[in-house]
């Protein structure tokens, strides 16, 4: 069955797909799960990156707020050394 009836190798994005990245109209069992691990990966790493800059602020203002707790009742936070 295959891509082949939606998107054949001999059409223009096929050719150009097939040229480009090595493009299979009928890829097998491994080649389509190595390419779901592979594009879940990618994926999971552009979020990490993209997503870091968002979060940092948030976990700065937990770690600044966990070692100041104490600091209006006079009480010193425990630091681990």
């Amino acid at each position: 069955m295959g891509l082949n009836p939606i998107l054949g190798e001999r059409s223009a994005v096929g050719t150009f797909l097939k040229v480009l990245f090595g493009y299979n109209g009928n890829p097998s069992l491994l080649e389509v799960i190595a390419y779901g691990v592979y594009f879940v990966g990618v994926a999971a790493l552009l979020l990490l990156f993209l997503l870091a800059p968002v979060l940092a602020p948030v976990v700065r203002r937990t770690h600044y707020t966990r070692q100041t707790a104490g600091a209006e009742t006079g009480q010193v936070p425990l630091v681990a050394e």
